[in-house]
């Protein structure tokens, strides 16, 4: 059921972005600003995960998330929150752009994958912003190509912290996350730790540099089964190195911070050689997960 357009006479409804079971996200005014905003809303009672919190808790939590991130024009700025009819909604700001799905989509649809130039600088752009978010006490634990906003002037933008936790927190721990990009110690509901995030973004170049969907992965947490040289064969070693290095199995041998995987991808290009020692021969390019 629409609610009423006028949300606590100051929220005026424009249109549906998106509905589920949990609640509904809704473009709208601020027709006391007036602004145009987002307005996520979230049922009672609904989603209720492992560590007992339902959709409203999580609304909650994401709210405060983002005034302690607040002001950083790499998150959304919370505008406020109301309760009406018994649904509470958040408020934030309309950051505009488009979804790096959407980017990564279009270059496979024309046979390309992006290039490695502008993963690297996108990757160095997404760490620091997750590093910024790891310095105010939260892992976000949802690095994902719909979460991530590119504006028309090609920065980003991150979106949706209804799942990130506090560092180390401890407790009975949610399980959520997404297939492909969230590691094996997320869902296994370990303690959230800087580590998932560093996954998570190594999961996400290698979306950029394949084409291929995480998600859509035979076994969610081996990505690199399908080696990225035979997906993208114009992939550079040493990039390749580095998502590699955000993607092992083994959280030892993981970055530690965003700073050190920062610092890996500035030194990526002191090496721009194509490398086919593991490719076995030509082979086609490939752009998806078989």
């Amino acid at each position: 059921v629409s609610p009423n357009p006028l949300i606590c006479d100051q929220y005026l409804i424009v249109s549906t972005l998106h509905r589920s079971a949990r609640g509904s996200i809704y473009l709208a005014m601020d027709i006391q600003s007036p602004r145009s905003c987002v307005l996520k809303q979230a049922n009672v009672d609904s989603f209720v995960t492992e560590d007992g919190r339902d959709a409203q808790d999580r609304l909650r939590h994401e709210a405060e998330v983002l005034r302690r991130l607040s002001p950083d024009p790499r998150f959304p700025s919370p505008i406020g929150m109301v309760e009406d009819s018994g649904s509470i909604y958040l408020a934030m700001e309309d950051l505009e752009g488009r979804t790096l799905e959407e980017d990564v989509q279009a270059l496979a649809a024309s046979g390309c994958c992006m290039s490695n130039e502008q993963v690297v600088r996108y990757g160095q752009e997404l760490a620091s912003a997750l590093g910024a978010i790891h310095e105010k006490g939260f892992v976000y634990r949802d690095v994902k190509p719909t979460n991530v906003i590119v504006t028309n002037s090609g920065e980003l933008r991150i979106l949706d912290f209804e799942i990130a936790r506090e560092l180390g927190c401890s407790g009975p721990q949610d399980k959520s996350g997404t297939r492909g990009y969230m590691s094996a110690q997320q869902a296994s509901g370990l303690t959230p730790t800087v580590s998932d995030d560093i996954y998570g973004l190594g999961a996400l170049m290698y979306y950029m540099t394949t084409g291929a969907d995480p998600s859509h992965a035979p076994r969610p947490f081996a990505l690199l089964d399908r080696p990225i040289s035979l997906l993208n064969p114009d992939i550079w070693p040493k990039l390749r190195e580095v998502i590699g290095g955000c993607l092992t199995s083994d959280v030892a041998r993981r970055f530690v911070s965003m700073d050190q995987l920062s610092s890996a991808l500035t030194a990526v290009d002191a090496d721009r050689s194509i490398d086919h020692a593991d490719m076995g021969g030509d082979r086609p390019f490939r752009s998806e997960l078989d």
